[in-house]
């Protein structure tokens, strides 16, 4: 139910106009009162058996479950925003004000951070922070935090995160010949011998073209 009826497009309103045996001047005074609207939503909700959703229903609750669940899958909010409106849709449940929604989905994003600090806080162990803190310590010294990729589009950056993640050291040297220290000198488990120590810096571009 648009806000400011008025401002419809003259081509939606002759249509409406045409169906409800009307002029068009006539939908200008249309949700001059507010009460009409409220019950118009009402019966349009009814007729196509949709439900409304307020707060603290089962609806707003499956649908908070959603949203984490989505969250530990995704985190950009705008994507966020837009599987709620689309899940809300499938469950022909109207869908919450946007400001609600919004707010709806920075809870689920700072939900989906605890949770994950949950299920892996474990494996942070007091050997494995030092070596972490070692390995963002020769991070900064190379400046490697200053580096522009912004020239690249978004879903080249994520390809080559997703090689990153899947690589040992070995497998990145011999995509580029790139030697990436590793300052710890630490086994990684499951990973063969030590990475070598020292070589020659990052080169931005030595993870696949």
């Amino acid at each position: 139910m648009p806000d400011d009826v008025a401002s419809a497009p003259p081509a939606a309103a002759a249509r409406v106009a045409e169906r409800l045996g009307v002029a068009s001047a006539a939908l200008r005074l249309y949700g001059k009162r507010d009460q009409t609207r409220s019950d118009h939503l009402g019966l349009i909700a009814k007729y196509l058996e949709w439900q409304t959703a307020p707060a603290g229903s089962q609806a707003m609750k499956e649908l908070e479950q959603f949203l984490l669940d989505r969250a530990m899958e995704h985190d950009p909010p705008t994507l966020l925003f837009n599987l709620a409106r689309e899940y809300l849709m499938a469950a022909k449940v109207i869908r919450p004000g946007a400001l609600i929604l919004a707010k709806m989905v920075g809870t689920a994003r700072k939900g989906a951070a605890d949770l994950t600090s949950q299920l892996v806080g474990h494996l942070l162990t007091a050997e494995l922070r030092a070596n972490l803190e070692r390995m963002l310590t020769w991070l900064r010294a190379i400046d490697a935090h200053q580096m522009d990729v912004s020239v690249l589009p978004n879903e080249r950056r994520r390809f080559l995160a997703q090689v990153a993640r899947r690589s040992t050291n070995q497998g990145l040297e011999r995509r580029k010949g790139a030697q990436v220290p590793d300052p710890a000198g630490v086994r990684r488990p499951g990973r063969g011998r030590p990475a070598r120590r020292g070589g020659g810096p990052v080169r931005p571009g030595g993870v696949g073209s």
